[in-house]
């Protein structure tokens, strides 16, 4: 179950969805795995399995799912 502020954290970062905005704030996601908050990694990371950019009607989303700790890789 995600937390209230990994939903929070997610819900801002689906704006990096637009490949037109990468204002320093938002750089611009494509399919990968990510730490909800790169200045909290305590808060864990998660994956983005797809994501949308329609120019033609504006809609920005993207679709995530948690990573658990026991599933990443080692190095």
């Amino acid at each position: 179950m995600l937390t209230e502020q990994q939903y929070n954290w997610l819900s801002t970062q689906v704006y990096s969805v637009d490949s037109g905005k990468n204002d320093g704030q938002y750089k611009t996601i494509e399919k990968g795995t990510y730490y909800y908050d790169k200045n909290n990694p305590d808060l864990g990371q998660y994956q983005v399995l797809a994501t949308e950019d329609n120019t033609s009607n504006g809609m920005q989303a993207m679709a995530v799912a948690p990573v658990k700790e026991s599933l990443l890789p080692t190095l």
